[in-house]
């Protein structure tokens, strides 16, 4: 948060490489970890007063796909895959159920995703499916998040 008093041109730098010349820009951070996030204020006579913080780039959850087909032309759509550069594989365990609560799929300890095939081989039924996922991430800290995906051919 900009706090500078009586300044008129203002230089971000956010640690990842990015930069900004707005007042109180809003920034998307590249990656995750601890970045230092720079403010130089200056004012109309070109006087110019730094700040910097650090800051920590961590998730608190993932925004998985609710949808995916194994017949799609695009390949990165043939499966679903709960992934991110920050979650580490130790610790990850993935279940997928259908809705009378039979695991369809499941993977620990190895980030995988699910073709949409059962446990025998055969395609999956098309439809709604729920997914847990346990998951820790980068820092150390223990996620649950839970959602539903279809299975579309």
């Amino acid at each position: 948060e900009n706090q500078s008093q009586e300044a008129t041109h203002y230089q971000w730098d956010f640690g990842d490489g990015g930069t900004s010349a707005d007042i109180h820009p809003e920034y998307k951070f590249k990656g995750h970890g601890y970045r230092k996030v720079l403010l130089e204020s200056f004012n109309d006579y070109q006087c110019s007063d730094t700040i910097s913080h650090q800051v920590l780039v961590a998730l608190s959850r993932i925004f998985p796909p609710n949808a995916f087909s194994p017949n799609a032309p695009n390949e990165v759509d043939r499966e679903f895959k709960l992934n991110q550069d920050a979650i580490k594989e130790e610790g990850y365990h993935l279940v997928i159920l259908s809705r009378w609560d039979d695991i369809v799929f499941e993977t620990r300890n190895e980030i995988k995703g699910w073709d949409g095939k059962l446990k025998n081989g055969d395609y999956a039924p098309a439809g709604s499916y729920v997914w847990v996922l346990d998951f820790i991430d980068f820092l150390g800290r223990k996620h649950r998040q839970s959602g539903t995906v279809t299975l579309v051919y």
